[in-house]
C-alpha cells in the first residue's frame, strides 16, 4: 500500500515498467470521465486502466479546485497552456488548453446540453433516448438546482433581469433535465438565457464535477505525464500494425513507455486537440490517409467587459467570479451573406477589477493581436507569457494610480 507522508503533489504510487494495461487513456477531461465511468461499469475486477494526463493532479491543485484560484492560474500558464490553431480560411486562432487531472470541465463549470433534436440528426437513435442519457448523466452528478430562490448570486439575477429588458428569454425548467439546461432546436425564441448550477459550495470550492463520475480507485493514473508518441507494431499474426504502448515524457523530464497487452490491449486518445498531434505521426505506418483530416478547432468565446453602476456596485460580492448563467443568440445566415445560422453564447466573468485583469490579460492577448503575430505567438509560447504578465502590471499599475487619485 502506498501512504503519502507529505503533501507532495508530484508524489506518485510506483508503476512497474513491465506492468501491461488492458487500456491506456490519454487525458482525463470530461470525454475521458464521461467514458470511464462507463467502461467501469462493464469490465473485469482485474481489467487494468491507466490514465495520462499531461497537467496537474485535480485532486491536489487548489488553484483549479477554488473558484478564486483558477482565473490566476489562467494568466500564469499553471492550469491552462496556449493551443494553437488555424480556421480553414487560415485565421490563428489562440486559446487556452486546460491541464489538469479532470480537463477543462473542472476548470470551467458551465454545463448545457447540445439539443436532442441536433443529436438526432448527427448521431442517430430518436430524442427519447437522448434524453435517457442527459437524465442518467446528470443524476450522478447530482447539481442542485439553479432556479431555487437565494441560489443565483445578486450580480448574475441583475445581469438576467437586464438580459431579459433588451430581449433575453428568462430562464425556465422547460429548458432543463435534471437542473441542467438543454438547448433545443424547437424553441422560437433566438435570445435566450439560462442558468447552470454551479460545481461550487458557498465557500467557492468545487464540489463536483467530471472527475466525480470516475471510481478513481479502481485505475492507476499519472499525472504532469506529457503523451510525446504512441509505439507502434505489427500485430502477432503480421496482419497489420498495433500500438504496442505510450511514449511519455514527466515533469523531471524522465522518458517513460507505458505498455498495452499486445493485441488484446487498447489505447484510446481523449486529448482534445493534442489528440491530432499524436496521431499524425502514425498516419504513415499505419497507412491510414483520414488521419488528421477532419480537425476541428476550438470554439472562440466572445468576451465583454461589463461595468456596473456605482450604486449597484453592492452586487458583486467576494464569491463571484464567473457568473452562473450564459446567453445565447442566433444570428440569421442572412446577415453575412450565408445560409447556415450562426449560434453565439455569451459568459459572464466579474469580481473587482484587480481579478478580473487577469483574464482581460491573457483573453485579449488571444483576440486582438493580428494574425502574423498571434502565429508567432503561437510558435513561442513564452512570448504570450510575458506579454500578458505585462499586460497584467501595466493594467494593475493603472488602477491603482486611478484609484490614489
Amino acid at each position: 500500500m502506498w501512504f503519502p507522508l507529505f503533501r507532495n503533489t508530484d508524489a506518485m504510487p510506483p508503476i512497474d515498467p513491465d506492468e501491461e494495461f488492458d487500456l491506456i487513456v490519454v487525458g482525463s477531461g470530461n470525454g475521458a470521465c464521461g467514458f470511464l465511468g462507463e467502461c467501469l461499469k462493464h469490465v473485469p475486477e482485474d481489467y487494468r486502466v491507466l490514465v495520462l494526463e499531461e497537467g496537474h493532479n485535480f485532486f491536489f491543485t487548489s488553484d483549479v479546485t477554488h473558484q478564486n484560484g483558477w482565473s490566476k492560474s489562467y494568466a500564469n500558464g499553471s492550469a491552462f497552456t496556449l493551443h494553437n490553431a488555424v480556421t480553414p480560411s487560415g485565421k490563428s486562432v489562440l486559446s487556452g488548453r486546460a491541464r489538469t487531472l479532470g480537463g477543462g470541465g473542472s476548470i470551467n463549470y458551465t454545463m448545457i446540453h447540445e439539443s436532442s433534436d441536433w443529436l438526432v440528426k448527427q448521431a442517430g437513435y430518436d430524442v427519447d433516448y437522448w434524453n435517457e442519457c442527459k437524465k442518467e448523466l446528470n443524476a450522478s452528478l447530482d447539481r442542485p438546482d439553479p432556479l431555487a430562490a437565494g441560489y443565483q448570486t445578486p450580480f448574475a439575477d441583475f445581469i438576467a433581469e437586464n438580459a431579459q429588458q433588451v430581449g433575453y428569454a428568462p430562464p425556465n425548467k422547460d429548458d432543463m433535465i435534471q437542473n441542467i439546461p438543454s438547448l433545443s432546436e424547437s424553441k422560437s425564441q433566438s435570445k435566450r438565457l439560462y442558468f447552470f448550477p454551479t460545481q461550487f459550495d458557498r465557500f467557492g470550492s468545487r464540489t463536483n464535477s467530471g472527475v466525480s463520475l470516475v471510481k478513481w480507485q479502481k485505475i492507476k493514473y499519472r499525472w504532469n505525464t506529457k503523451v510525446v508518441g504512441l509505439e507502434m507494431g505489427k500485430k502477432s499474426d503480421s496482419t497489420g500494425i498495433a500500438c504496442n504502448g505510450v511514449q511519455t515524457i514527466n515533469k523531471q523530464g524522465v522518458d517513460v513507455t507505458y505498455k498495452v497487452k499486445k493485441d488484446t490491449g487498447r489505447v484510446l486518445l481523449c486529448g482534445g486537440s493534442q489528440s491530432p498531434r499524436i496521431l499524425l505521426n502514425t498516419k504513415e505506418l499505419a497507412g491510414n490517409e483520414k488521419i488528421g483530416q477532419r480537425v476541428n478547432d476550438h470554439v472562440c468565446m466572445p468576451l465583454a467587459v461589463y461595468f456596473v453602476d456605482k450604486d449597484k456596485a453592492s452586487v458583486v460580492g467576494a464569491t463571484d467570479n464567473y457568473e452562473s448563467l450564459f446567453a445565447d443568440m442566433v444570428i440569421d445566415g442572412k446577415r453575412d451573406k450565408g445560409e447556415a445560422k450562426t449560434v453565439v453564447n455569451i459568459d459572464f466573468f466579474s469580481g473587482d477589477v484587480l481579478r478580473l485583469i487577469y483574464l482581460i490579460s491573457s483573453l485579449y492577448l488571444c483576440y486582438l493581436p493580428f494574425n502574423g503575430f498571434k502565429r508567432l505567438m503561437g510558435r513561442y509560447p513564452i512570448i504570450f507569457k510575458y506579454l500578458s504578465n505585462t499586460i497584467r502590471m501595466l493594467l494593475t499599475a493603472i488602477i491603482s494610480i486611478i484609484v490614489v487619485l
